[in-house]
């Protein structure tokens, strides 16, 4: 049951809900509150609603972003594929972040002269300079482009209301939480 009950439109006119019917929801919840010895766990969607449930509910029913119980070794091309299939999944994708004149310039503000005085050196900075930042996302799927494109992912991990909506280049994909497996590129 909702402790909360935020302003919405409905969904469903309850008026007309016969008994029978099929509902569905997808929801995407953040744990508020653990409490096993009470037997009950507190969460909250990403309209506001909090809830509590029973741990035996979420461990029938529910996926985490971060726990996996097997690990995989796969090629980019399938570590690709299986966040192209994750739908409304929630995962967690570990991934380079786009380089930016920003962050080049940043990394070069305290660069020592002598840090890069033979070609070895300089061809090494040149390679982290180019390389992004890893930065692990948790969310879900909003779009797929073609493989070794880009997806448009849904950053759960930022407030509802504010830009949400992350780009994940699969030439960087490091690693993929879905599904309580580890999915790891080769």
């Amino acid at each position: 049951m909702s402790d909360e009950t935020p302003k919405r439109i409905p969904r469903c006119d309850l008026s007309k809900l016969q008994v029978g019917e099929r509902l569905s929801r997808i929801q995407y919840y953040e744990v508020l509150e653990i409490n096993l010895e009470d037997n009950v766990v507190k969460l909250q969607n990403e309209h506001g609603f909090k809830f509590t449930v029973t741990p035996n509910i979420i461990e029938a029913e529910m996926y985490t972003a971060t726990q996996y119980a097997v690990e995989e070794k796969v090629s980019r091309t399938e570590l690709v594929e299986k966040l192209e299939s994750a739908g409304e999944t929630v995962f967690a994708v570990t991934f380079l972040k786009q380089v930016t004149d920003k962050g080049i310039a940043a990394k070069l503000k305290d660069l020592d002269p002598d840090a890069v005085r033979t070609d070895k050196s300089r061809r090494a900075l040149a390679r982290e300079l180019l390389k992004g930042e890893e930065r692990t996302l948790v969310g879900y799927l909003l779009t797929a482009e073609p493989k070794l494109g880009r997806s448009m992912v849904i950053d759960l991990e930022v407030p509802s209301g504010k830009h949400n909506i992350r780009m994940v280049d699969h030439r960087t994909i490091q690693s993929l939480v879905l599904k309580n497996v580890l999915y790891t590129c080769t």
